[in-house]
């Protein structure tokens, strides 16, 4: 029985290693481009229904000791990279166990991560001002966001009165006490999978393989993280002689970006350049480095900010607009 497409994928290291393992296993290749074309009608499949799976959480897997984490070496130097999920308030078991494998580590955090686990003992890093159209990069998805609450808020605001009327006793029952599915899939799922479209390794592949490379923004800023940790590790290096843990705690979905970016480096001078520009900040004038990370964040939320907000009320002006007419 052959292996199904997307799990050759995932064992594949690079496109013309998938293409050997499946002429091995017997699968049809009339070419490169019709066997990925096939891989991206699989894959969406196969992660569908991990998501469908993931949807059941099964009380008998027990809790793992630590967060799961990836390991590469380059120049003789190991660097771990740890992938957590953040799209909302962590689940008590969860939170625990962030705090218990990666906050005991002085080492550095994507922005924003910080705040979901009441965090200060990391290095959070800029990693959003790599991004192409910064600070306006995040307006689609946020204004699509207010958007959906707006639709919702009949429904939810009367629920919300409620819960007032109530004594909070709604919102307290809504207090998590087991993972939630994506946390559940921070833990079990590989590094490669945490795309809906196609494995990510073999994604950031093909984005390079192109004349002009037009990394996406979730790839230039991953590609930003690594630059910032190396640049970081080797600063610490020739200014403090010593040998400590290179960690970095970011999105699931960054880590097997930032692993290639480690081991390669990035095809992209000006993300090389300002990820060790930042990084040299950090280490001459760590009060300016903060200060241009508060810069930087409260610019980027205010964009958003104004882009969910809208998103809330276009409903609404809808509305309105069409009694007026």
């Amino acid at each position: 029985m052959r292996t199904p497409l997307p799990l050759l994928a995932l064992k594949a290291d690079t496109i013309d290693d998938l293409v050997a393992r499946a002429l091995e296993e017997g699968h049809p290749v009339i070419s490169e481009d019709a066997l990925l074309e096939k891989l991206r009608r699989e894959w969406r499949t196969y992660i569908l229904a991990k998501l469908i799976l993931s949807q059941v959480s099964d009380p008998s897997i027990p809790l793992p000791e630590q967060i799961p984490h990836s390991e590469t070496q380059r120049d003789g130097t190991s660097y771990r990279v740890y992938g957590i999920a953040h799209d909302s308030r962590p689940s008590e078991p969860y939170l625990e166990l962030v705090r218990k494998t990666c906050a005991p580590f002085v080492g550095l955090w994507e922005q924003g991560l910080p705040k979901f686990f009441s965090h200060d003992g990391g290095i959070e890093i800029p990693d959003h001002y790599a991004a192409r159209h910064w600070p306006f990069s995040n307006i689609p998805i946020c204004y699509r966001q207010g958007l959906r609450f707006g639709l919702a808020l009949p429904i939810i605001l009367p629920l919300l009165m409620l819960d007032v009327l109530n004594g909070g006793s709604l919102s307290s029952s809504m207090k998590r006490e087991g993972l939630t599915p994506v946390e559940a899939m921070t833990l079990h799922w590989s590094s490669r999978e945490f795309s809906p479209s196609f494995p990510l390794h073999l994604e950031l592949e093909l984005t390079e393989r192109k004349k002009t490379t037009p990394y996406s923004q979730t790839q230039r800023r991953s590609g930003y993280q690594a630059e910032f940790l190396r640049a970081w590790n080797q600063q610490r290096t020739e200014y403090n002689g010593r040998d400590e843990p290179k960690n970095i705690t970011v999105g699931a979905g960054h880590v097997e970006e930032i692993l290639i970016f480690l081991k390669n480096g990035i095809k992209d001078q000006k993300t090389v350049d300002l990820a060790h520009r930042h990084a040299e900040l950090l280490h001459t004038d760590p009060e300016r480095f903060t200060a241009l990370c508060e810069r930087i964040k409260n610019r980027e939320g205010l964009t958003n900010d104004f882009a969910y907000h809208a998103g809330i009320l276009t409903p609404y002006a809808l509305l309105a607009g069409s009694f007026i007419l």
